[in-house]
């Protein structure tokens, strides 16, 4: 949808509630409308999934024969999650090697999981009842999670939840996160709100460090639980089970073979020494003789 499009730029504008046919390239499940904002002095869509039974979800692009190709690394949400704290992001992501890959972003995860194709990652401490850039560093997820591989592109977005949403856009350089004070400069001047309505920018990243998940799953030391752990938005998140126990098994079987080889080593030394001793011994008899 964006391949032709200019993306050289600071940012990329993907959604904008304004205009007679927004959502019309989206593909919009259950609860869905669009209404007008008074606070923001404009229209939004209002995501009405607050329970189990009810599901609104917003998918970009319609068909999944389609690809955004969208290749600026931070995708911004402008919305408003409800009381009811319920969230829910597909991303669709294409990385370095060519292979899709999904990660899924949600307030009802406790703790991220990993498997080659698909990652579940929570959304800890995450601004509701207010209006909030909801920033995403694709290319850290991409890193951090699949290791060895790199972010190319965004193909696909899915939104969930109970929450209005007002634009989303895509970003060159990370916004700077007025929780943490930490970043560079504001949002782009067009998506920033009215006076007077109170708005937060943050951002979520994966930060890779010596305590997180090595790579290529190097060591590295552990976590005080003793389970490594990488970190989300500065909070420690474990590494899944079966990837540290999967680990130690390859780490365990490399040190076992090495061991076996230098053993057999050892005793075709020995062997060949006690067989020359065996030799000079026969020839210094045969020459007394």
């Amino acid at each position: 949808m964006f391949k032709s499009e200019y993306q050289g730029g600071s940012h990329v504008e993907v959604f904008s509630s304004q205009g007679s046919d927004p959502a019309g390239k989206w593909k919009l499940q259950g609860p869905v409308h669009k209404e007008y904002d008074k606070p923001t002095k404009s229209f939004v869509f209002v995501l009405e999934g607050g329970n189990s039974t009810s599901v609104a979800r917003m998918q970009l692009p319609k068909s999944e024969k389609s690809t955004l190709h969208l290749l600026q690394k931070c995708c911004v949400f402008q919305l408003l999650v409800t009381s009811e704290a319920r969230l829910a992001l597909e991303l669709s992501v294409q990385d370095s090697d060519g292979s899709k890959r999904r990660i899924h972003f949600s307030t009802s995860f406790k703790d991220t999981s990993v498997d080659p194709l698909n990652a579940r990652v929570p959304l800890p401490g995450l601004v509701v009842e207010q209006w909030l850039n909801l920033c995403l560093d694709l290319d850290s997820y991409v890193s951090g999670l699949f290791r060895s591989h790199a972010y190319r592109s965004l193909e696909a977005i899915s939104i969930g939840g109970s929450c209005l949403v007002r634009k989303i856009f895509t970003l060159q350089d990370l916004p700077m996160d007025t929780i943490s004070g930490e970043g560079g400069a504001d949002v782009p001047k067009g998506y920033q709100m009215p006076s007077g309505v109170v708005v937060h920018t943050q951002v979520f990243r994966c930060q890779a460090s010596s305590k997180s998940i090595p790579a290529p799953f190097q060591d590295a030391q552990e976590t005080g639980g003793g389970r490594l752990s990488h970190v989300a938005f500065g909070a420690k998140i474990p590494v899944p089970e079966h990837i540290v126990s999967r680990e130690s098994r390859e780490r365990k079987g490399s040190l076992e073979r090495k061991g076996s080889l230098e053993r057999k080593g050892s005793c075709e030394s020995k062997g060949s020494l006690e067989r020359k001793g065996s030799c000079e011994s026969k020839g210094s008899l045969e020459r007394k003789g």
